[in-house]
């Protein structure tokens, strides 16, 4: 009956936590994405960060860079699965400088 209750214990708390679970990152080892990476294009997840603000005020930033190709991709890796089935939500902040 312990086993039972652990296991149970276990399985509930996974439940509840694939639904709570939050992936954020300020890339300077504070967050919850493990690693990123990138195919097809330009990418430094430690660039300084050219235009802190109240928005984003951490010191280092995401850096993308265009390099033409058809298909380029950033990505990440993170604890577990990440249902996007129910009440989901996904942000991004985003800075494009004007030329």
């Amino acid at each position: 009956m312990r086993k039972f209750i652990v296991i149970a214990f276990l399985f509930s708390s996974t439940l509840f936590y694939s639904q709570l679970q939050t992936l954020t990152d300020d890339f300077e080892g504070n967050g919850t994405i493990l690693s990123w990476y990138g195919g097809d294009c330009g990418m430094d997840n430690h660039f300084l960060n050219p235009y802190p603000s109240v928005i984003n005020n951490s010191g280092t930033v995401l850096k993308y860079s265009d390099t033409g190709a058809l298909y380029p991709y950033v990505a990440f890796n993170g604890v577990g699965n990440f249902n996007l089935n129910n009440n989901s939500t996904f942000s991004l902040k985003i800075y494009v400088p004007s030329n």
